[in-house]
């Protein structure tokens, strides 16, 4: 994956990765622009100059504010917080400064100022309720869930770092409903059809039909497949279709997968880009896709395909993980493809069905008899 401000170089020497920060970023960091001869090497410097102009919003942002008694100052210094800053990890910052600049900007019904300028010490859980249903109302019960975690997570980090006090947090025990887990899956015709309709839609199209395979085929995440580098395939054997070798961003974990005789047959006609190193790029802008665009994409393939709506691309990595267990892998070789770290969790995207418990029988009665 190539790494914000990082450009593919054709020089008189060969191929080099420039890092070409704006402006403002390098007034602000005091990084400047550079080249260099390994791509890996531009993404690090990349990612430096990225946490240092993140640690300098932060910064500004607490400095606005002359009292240090609004909540907006209290996400603020969880934002310099050790527990922000180290423990999450991958797209969960990003996530997490999301659901609380959207808390931040809520205006409360009866109320013209947004809650972020609001005394956190008056903040009540009546108040608490409040700001849960308006961002319901406003978005999403899942939007306003995550915001309520993300503020009670706040709240937390403050109490332990005396900012607040300890035995005071609105926003704990809330008593907010799960939201159910998501189990929509597709079936191999409706993916084989997807595909066809794509393809014969037009080449913008066919791109995404190719993502959709990488997802299904890979149990991968969208944002990891539409980010991903043709630098990521490797020949360990000499084998005649690749390995994909890559960290997922949202949660840092490695992984490295074979690719298939489908996928790996249609990788070998996917065009590559002279300007960027991902696989999947819309050949109408010669740039790869962002999550609008290609949602925007499928969602137009699904149409002429007549395809269900609540097909989305991201549950095909649920789709790709229940197939897994309904041929008998066992948990440590499905989550070696997913890159789930725990068993509980990758439960979640395991959906069972008939198949499965027909076959769980089966092995119970041979063992019985």
């Amino acid at each position: 994956m190539t790494e914000k401000y990082v450009e593919k170089v054709v020089t008189k020497t060969g191929i080099k990765w420039g890092v070409y920060p704006k402006k403002d970023v390098r007034d602000a960091t005091g990084y400047s622009g550079e080249r260099f001869s390994r791509e890996e090497d531009a993404n690090r410097y990349s990612r430096q100059i990225q946490e240092a102009y993140r640690a300098h919003k932060d910064a500004l942002r607490e400095s606005i504010h002359i009292e240090t008694h609004t909540v907006d100052y209290l996400i603020a210094y969880y934002y310099t917080t050790s527990e922000f800053k180290e423990r999450l990890v991958g797209t969960s910052k990003e996530h997490y400064r999301i659901a609380l600049r959207t808390a931040s900007e809520i205006v409360l019904e009866k109320s013209t100022k947004p809650f972020g300028s609001y005394y956190f010490n008056r903040v009540t859980a009546e108040m608490a309720d409040k700001v849960y249903l308006s961002i319901k109302k406003t978005f999403s019960a899942h939007r306003a869930a995550m915001c309520m975690k993300a503020l009670r997570r706040v709240w937390y980090v403050c109490a332990r770092h005396g900012r607040t006090p300890i035995d005071k947090n609105p926003f704990k025990k809330m008593g907010i409903p799960s939201q159910p887990s998501r189990t929509i899956r597709w079936t191999p015709e409706q993916i084989d059809h997807f595909i066809a309709t794509a393809d014969e839609m037009g080449p913008k199209y066919s791109a995404v039909s190719t993502l959709v395979l990488m997802c299904y085929e890979l149990c991968q995440r969208p944002v990891d497949m539409r980010k991903i580098g043709w630098d990521k395939l490797h020949y360990p054997n000499g084998d005649k279709y690749p390995t994909f070798v890559f960290t997922q961003q949202k949660t840092n974990t490695a992984v490295s997968i074979p690719c298939s005789d489908m996928l790996g047959e249609r990788l070998n006609n996917v065009p590559k880009s002279n300007e960027h190193n991902e696989i999947v790029i819309n050949p109408a802008t010669g740039k790869p896709f962002d999550r609008r665009l290609y949602n925007k994409y499928a969602a137009l393939i699904r149409k002429k395909a007549e395809l269900p709506d609540q097909l989305k691309v991201g549950d095909l990595r649920r789709t790709g993980a229940t197939e897994m267990a309904h041929s008998g892998c066992t948990d440590d070789e499905m989550r070696a493809v997913t890159g789930h770290k725990s068993r509980d969790v990758l439960s979640i995207y395991i959906i069972p069905t008939a198949a499965m418990a027909s076959t769980a029988m089966q092995k119970r009665r041979r063992e019985a008899f």
